[in-house]
């Protein structure tokens, strides 16, 4: 049982947890509108990757999920 759970089924956990999260990307990603954003990336291309990248640190990191609430 313990060859199992720590070879073939741990294996099928990893291969679940990242097919899901580059599914849920690429869902993500398709689902956004570029109508709808705020920064005019064509204009200000460096501010529209820059708010990109925090956007995602603040989504990944706990402590910036309320925007600092730990402060």
């Amino acid at each position: 049982m313990y060859e199992f759970v720590t070879g073939p089924l741990a294996w099928l956990a990893f291969a679940v947890f990242f097919i899901g999260n580059l599914v849920r990307l690429v869902r993500y990603v398709r689902g956004l509108d570029w109508k709808l954003d705020r920064v005019a990336y064509g204009v200000y291309p460096a501010h529209g990757a820059r708010g990109a990248l925090r956007s995602v640190a603040y989504g990944v990191y706990p402590a910036h999920g309320a925007r600092g609430a730990l402060r």
